[in-house]
């Protein structure tokens, strides 16, 4: 009887701190120019930090979200692999990308 005791506890408690996590969006919009990447975030995300690094681990630029709205132009860099982290408290999100002369900026691939 304990056991089963412990064992619902236990879900009850992880079902809640599951649900008290923050569960922010980050929405990537398409648009017709095939290097700027766009997106829009949830209000919350205000004043997160927004860091774009290249694949060796540069970073290209590094910069505070002040809109729900942000874009990135990668006309200027090089091609090849790069991440986006947004971080904001203990909320961090990693959004790769890969940019080539051809096909321009390609999301999450």
């Amino acid at each position: 009887m304990k056991t089963l005791s412990l064992l619902i506890i236990a879900t009850v408690i992880s079902v809640v701190s599951y649900a008290n996590k923050p569960q922010h969006s980050i929405k990537i919009i398409d648009t017709e120019y095939k290097n700027i990447l766009k997106f829009k975030v949830d209000k919350e995300l205000i004043g997160a930090t927004i860091i774009l690094s290249y694949s060796n681990g540069d970073i290209v630029t590094k910069e505070v979200l002040e809109r729900k709205r942000l874009v990135i132009d990668f006309c200027d860099v090089k091609s090849g692999e790069y991440t986006v982290e947004i971080k904001k408290g203990n909320y961090k999100k990693d959004i790769s990308i890969s940019k080539n002369a051809e096909d321009g900026v390609q999301y999450g691939k």
